[in-house]
């Protein structure tokens, strides 16, 4: 296999994992995907900055500022002054917390939909590509 089938099928593993991400996407108080990929990421570190968080997602500040609205609006979280005066930090309310358990049972039943398609050689063997991919991936960075 050479260079160029390689990128092809790169490519088309993005499409997939997009594919993926739109199966296991919960449908959850009218939330878009956006919102919802903010909002787990929230759920992972509680009293995240706004800054941090548009850092580690890759969103702009606009964008996370707009997102962070929408999911106050839906008051799963909450704003709160950080240490000091410019900074905000985003944590989960009580109803965020229970949204955030229902996400993630219905993430899990949906990507057990999924897997279900292989056998457990084949997914040892997709565990280990992925880590080798992963190691390569360490090493550009």
């Amino acid at each position: 296999m050479d260079q160029n089938e390689i990128l092809e099928k790169l490519i088309k593993m993005k499409k997939i994992i997009v594919k993926i991400n739109k199966m296991l996407d919960p449908k959850i108080e009218n939330l878009n995907y956006t919102d919802i990929f903010v909002f787990m990421k929230i759920t992972n570190e509680e009293g995240i900055t706004m800054t941090k968080l548009s850092e580690i997602t890759g969103f702009s500040s606009t964008l996370i500022t707009f997102t962070v609205d929408e999911l106050e609006r839906h008051n799963l979280v909450e704003r709160k002054k950080g240490g000091d005066r410019r900074s905000t930090k985003v944590f989960l309310s009580d109803k965020g917390k229970m949204v955030k358990n229902e996400i993630r049972t219905i993430t899990i039943e949906k990507f057990k939909n999924i897997m279900k398609n292989l056998n457990e050689n084949e997914k040892e063997e997709l565990i280990e590509l992925f880590d080798k991919i992963f190691k390569i991936l360490e090493k550009i960075e």
